[in-house]
């Protein structure tokens, strides 16, 4: 058997309540994170905030719980100790660092939201990480209910999905307890991605990701992102736009400021979600699958042309480099390298001061050849 208790979710994605009611601020999972350790003389001594409802469960089973979570229409659960179904196609992240408190280093915060890597993130067959990396820094955060990205993969997401209609629109009464900006006041612009009126929510396409690189792929449809909270009444799908990557720069040194991949609670409805607070992992399974292919919400890949090369995660061509050969341009109708128009101007001009110097030299090496002859 497994024990479990019902949960309330509060989807209300209204700006004002854009954080679920009485989780707002608590991190990671209802505020309880693995364990929170205490440099000591010797070894750190750790204790974890788990709560003692476990009490019935075997002590094996205490450090687990998962988390099932579901559209209003369904009830939501969380599971203590193994979760309903077992433990079959659940897949295991890598191990995460525990936090110390007291130390001046990345992890000195005493409470931590649930992280992961993820890896082999995909969107209509293209690979999203690219050439960026091999995996990606993501968590989960019960108290948001979007799926946060960071920008570059923002807008991978709005170039293959042109369903999409991401607009900028100026909300008031923010929650500003995170903001970061001096000037933050009494309102912030967000990006609102509205689902166009011809778009069906049913065929939006899916991201796949894994927890390991042999792992199996996981699930999150972006129609389960889909919500209704603005003004004009239009639906939108719930994505936030997170820091650049390249803004970072040499300022990224730890953890903290990294961008991550945070996943709210609509983008787990497709997962049931296991967290081992002993083994600071975090495990997912899902629970429908889908189609992995392209739908008809997704772009049609771009068709390059003369030397340019496609750049799959942004679905674009990137033009060859010609600036980095010297006296080259690129041809703006074969998209090829070819010698700017200056360089056989220049290898002219080169040319023909060559031809004056040579006939120069032979007259002058002609009149000194006469002006010897005489002289003998």
């Amino acid at each position: 058997g497994f024990v479990r208790t019902d949960i309330c979710i509060v989807n209300d994605t209204r700006t004002e309540w854009y954080k679920m009611r009485y989780w707002n601020n608590t991190q990671g999972t209802l505020g309880m994170f693995y364990r929170m350790c205490f440099p000591g003389k010797g070894e750190a001594v750790c204790e974890t905030p788990y709560p003692p409802i476990l009490s019935t469960l075997p002590k094996s089973l205490h450090h687990l719980f998962s988390l099932d979570l579901n559209p209003p229409s369904q009830a939501s659960w969380m599971h203590f100790g193994v979760p309903e179904g077992g433990w079959h196609d659940v897949q295991w992240g890598e191990t995460q660092p525990i936090p110390l408190v007291g130390r001046t280093s990345a992890y000195s915060f005493p409470w931590a939201f649930h992280s992961f890597e993820l890896y082999a993130l995909t969107l209509c067959g293209a690979d999203l990480l690219g050439n960026l990396s091999s995996h990606w820094a993501a968590m989960v955060d019960t108290g948001a209910s979007c799926l946060s990205l960071p920008q570059e993969f923002f807008e991978m997401v709005e170039a293959w999905v042109p369903a999409l209609d991401c607009v900028q629109e100026r909300v008031d009464g923010y929650d500003h307890t995170e903001c970061q900006d001096l000037e933050c006041g009494a309102h912030k612009n967000l990006t609102i991605c509205y689902l166009k009126p011809s778009a069906s929510p049913h065929d939006l396409p899916v991201l796949t990701f894994k927890l390991s690189e042999s792992g199996q792929n996981l699930h999150l449809p972006l129609s389960s992102l889909l919500v209704n909270d603005r003004p004009s009444g239009r639906p939108r799908v719930c994505l936030n736009v997170g820091d650049a990557i390249a803004s970072r720069g040499d300022v990224v040194r730890s953890l903290l400021i990294f961008p991550k991949i945070s996943f709210g609670t609509l983008a787990l409805r497709n997962l049931v979600t296991t967290f081992d607070m002993e083994n600071t992992v975090v495990g997912m399974r899902n629970k429908r699958l889908f189609d992995e292919g392209k739908t008809q919400m997704c772009a049609a890949a771009v068709s390059c042309v003369g030397a340019q090369e496609r750049y799959a995660p942004l679905n674009l061509c990137v033009d060859p480099p010609c600036h980095l050969l010297y006296f080259h341009v690129l041809d703006e109708e074969t998209r090829k390298c070819r010698m700017s128009n200056g360089f056989f101007s220049s290898a002219v001009v080169t040319l023909l001061a060559f031809a004056v110097a040579e006939v120069a030299l032979s007259e002058i090496y002609d009149r000194l050849a006469r002006k010897l002859a005489h002289s003998l």
